[in-house]
């Protein structure tokens, strides 16, 4: 009776040191997932914060290229006025004038493209992250499923020990019972 009170003791203390070790992991698998939370927030608003400060540079960028077109509209209108009497001059300043037009376009369109780029990285970054969510989210709940399920096998375990012990104490009863 004595070892059986010590097996079930420790069986008990076995027990506990499981479900704590079950606890301590599951805190661990959630602190984990805070982590990546706040990686993936922080990854988000700098993003974010790129990409706002993207939009700011190219629309100061685009500013100023339309002050330099503006500008240089402004000094081709004075080269007109004074140099009609000179046409051919005037004729090589303006393709000077639209090749850099044509320059600050083409720039600008690199600009666009560039952005578009960013943005399609970020929705990519975002899209990734959602599903490695989903993901840790699937992992959690089937190790939560399983620690639910080791409970369910270890207290039937523990019931069927107990009928063996059962049993095996009858056992050495049954020949006494019988005689009478």
């Amino acid at each position: 009776m004595e070892e059986k009170n010590k097996l079930d003791e420790q069986d008990v203390a076995h027990l506990k040191q499981e479900k704590v070790r079950c606890e301590i992991e599951i805190s661990a698998l959630k602190q984990e997932l805070e982590m990546v939370k706040k990686a993936h927030d922080e990854l988000c608003v700098q993003s974010e914060f790129r990409a706002e400060e993207c939009k700011s540079k190219y629309v100061k960028r685009i500013q100023e290229l339309e002050c330099g077109l503006a500008d240089a509209r402004n000094q081709a209108n004075k080269l007109e006025a004074f140099m009609e009497s000179k046409s051919l001059k005037w004729k090589n300043k303006e393709n000077t004038y639209q090749s850099f037009i044509n320059y600050q376009f083409g720039a600008f369109q690199e600009l666009r493209a560039a952005m578009e780029s960013l943005k399609d990285d970020v929705l990519k970054t975002r899209r990734s992250y959602s599903e490695e969510f989903k993901y840790l989210g699937t992992t959690f709940k089937s190790l939560a499923e399983a620690a639910e399920n080791y409970h369910v096998v270890l207290t039937e375990n523990r019931k069927l020990y107990n009928e063996v012990q059962d049993l095996k104490g009858r056992q050495h009863c049954l020949p006494i019972n019988i005689l009478y």
